[in-house]
């Protein structure tokens, strides 16, 4: 028996485990193994180029081994001393402003911020993370100056809501106890569910979505954005997982004696395998989303949404309107119509949101942005690794900003179609998702037209990887119609949503949860622009921001979040 157990060991041991590493600290990094011996150890990049600010990698790795994520321009920056571009650079980096303010700090007061970081790393920017037994994702931050790794992941969630529970269940027994005592063992299993529970309302939903992309794809093809094997799958292992993960497991029997190390194992045990389940529902899902993409842009149909469509009515005052964070509006607009909502997405257990507006661009509204706009027209661009006007093949269409007349020192002027478009468009997501969001230091609206045979391939307009959400990145968007063409839909494969534009109409879609230092969601806003067949169509965007400001305006970071430098 004591044989079969150090095999077992050595088997969890040796078993690999994938590992998401997102660098979130402002800065290009290098992310090294460790490699075992004295100090100072050998360190092997994983990677040929550095790892850019609010980019992601992924490892394959072995419980327990370590890994350092380090400055990438360390040994460049110690010989290079860039002059600040303020005199109060050191003063605002001692008082915490390279933290608080990075977009401005870090491009300004590099030195400063520089060398406030080193001295606080003992003379070198560095983060170093264990690989746990469990697939997760780790982020490292800057926190004032220190880099820190937040973890998040199946394993590192089930511990702490066991804690939580022992905590909630154990408070009248000794501090260290080994057990939680008879009379609590239930009650520890009632607390838990509370912890399980939305997971399985998002495992039910992942399977609905799952079902309606097999429906459309039956077969995954491979993915031409991604490098490697085709994906494959086992349909009938997945059907079995999902039925097995879908069971509510008796604590109180699997623990009779209510130990807590029992507990613990069990709990997080049922917990990575519920959330396994669901990101192979997820991976399974995404392995079709070209396909089911392809399939409702040339039905051009609504797709059924994954529950019955919920109707609202909004009206909004703009005068008293809380994005008004400076002076109140400097003038009148028209009146504000009620309008119809309605919920396309919008599951509890999901921080995403999918909901169509009708009549929120008024005519005059959509003529004043295509006036403005077309003489400026120019090729389509979006960001990609901190290049924030990149030109790519997945994008073939015509854009131009556009703003109020005389300016953004005009943005309080509703008098001004386009500045009555923008405030309306922050005040909505405020309504829509309990966001705080101010006016003021956010984007610009955007202006696209798209001609026949031009599309807008899958992406998504800021992180939707189930990571941390980082102060100054893109949290949602308000996407516009001034002109539906034949084709040209707006397709969320993986929310199981297709939108058929109308003149008018916008689509909005949210991908943080209303917490502020909550994460962002995994892929379901990932969206795409179909072809146009006949016709023109126009579109106007408006991305929102949480964390930007009259002073720190969005054109310091980067659609992620990370300062741009």
């Amino acid at each position: 028996m004591r044989v079969l157990a150090i095999l077992a060991l050595l088997q969890a041991t040796l078993a690999g485990v994938p590992v998401a590493v997102r660098n979130l600290v402002g800065r290009d990094v290098i992310v090294a193994w460790l490699q075992p011996g004295p100090e100072p150890r050998t360190r092997i990049p994983q990677q040929a180029k550095p790892l850019t600010n609010s980019s992601v990698m992924s490892i394959d790795s072995f419980a327990t081994h370590e890994f350092i994520v380090y400055d990438a321009a360390a040994e460049q920056q110690s010989n290079i001393k860039k002059p600040d571009g303020h005199e109060s650079c050191e003063f605002w980096a001692s008082v915490g402003e390279c933290a608080a303010n990075p977009g401005y700090m870090l491009v300004t007061c590099a030195n400063a911020c520089d060398n406030l970081s080193k001295k606080k790393n003992n003379g070198e920017l560095k983060a170093v993370f264990a690989v746990a037994d469990s697939t997760e994702t780790v982020s490292v931050v800057d926190n004032d100056g220190v880099w820190e790794v937040v973890r998040t992941g199946p394993a590192h969630d089930a511990s702490k809501a066991v804690e939580r529970a022992l905590d909630a269940c154990s408070a009248s027994h000794e501090e260290g106890a080994p057990t939680c005592g008879e009379a609590t063992v239930q009650c520890v299993s009632d607390e838990l569910q509370q912890f399980f529970s939305p997971k399985r309302d998002e495992l039910s939903i992942e399977k609905f979505l799952f079902d309606h992309a097999l429906k459309i794809a039956p077969k995954a093809t491979p993915d031409p954005d991604a490098k490697g094997a085709a994906y494959s799958e086992d349909l009938p292992k997945l059907y079995r997982d999902i039925e097995r993960a879908s069971k509510e497991t008796d604590l109180s029997a699997a623990c009779p004696d209510g130990a807590r190390e029992c507990l613990r194992q069990k709990a997080t045990h049922e917990t990575v395998f519920l959330t396994s389940t669901i990101g192979t529902l997820r991976k399974a899902t995404r392995a079709r989303r070209h396909d089911v993409r392809n399939a409702t842009c040339r039905d051009h149909v609504i797709v059924s949404p994954h529950s019955p469509v919920v109707e609202k009515t909004w009206r909004y005052d703009p005068y008293t309107s809380d994005i008004w964070a400076g002076p109140p509006p400097s003038s009148k607009g028209p009146a504000e119509p009620e309008r119809k909502v309605r919920y396309l997405f919008d599951p509890a257990s999901i921080d995403a949101q999918i909901i169509v507006i009708d009549d929120f661009i008024s005519d005059e509204e959509c003529d004043a942005v295509q006036t403005q706009a077309t003489p400026r027209l120019a090729r389509a661009t979006h960001a990609h690794e901190g290049d924030l006007s990149h030109v790519s093949k997945a994008r073939d269409s015509q854009q131009a900003t556009v703003r109020p007349e005389g300016g953004r020192k005009n943005e309080r002027d509703l008098s001004d179609p386009i500045a009555r478009l923008k405030a309306r468009s922050v005040a909505m997501a405020n309504h829509l998702s309990n966001y705080s969001l101010q006016l003021d230091g956010q984007e610009d609206l955007m202006a696209v037209q798209y001609n026949p045979g031009q599309q807008y391939m899958l992406h998504c307009d800021g992180s939707c990887d189930g990571t941390p959400f980082v102060s100054g990145g893109r949290l949602a968007t308000v996407l516009m119609y001034c002109a539906a063409a034949d084709g040209g839909g707006t397709a969320f494969p993986n929310a199981g949503v297709h939108v058929v534009p109308k003149r008018g109409q916008a689509v909005y879609f949210s991908f943080r949860s209303s917490d502020s230092e909550g994460l962002m969601e995994d892929w379901h806003t990932e969206h795409s622009g179909c072809p146009v067949r006949e016709g023109s169509k126009w579109v106007v965007t408006q991305w929102l921001r949480d964390g930007v400001s009259k002073e720190n305006p969005h054109s310091r970071f980067d659609p992620s979040g990370g300062p741009v430098r």
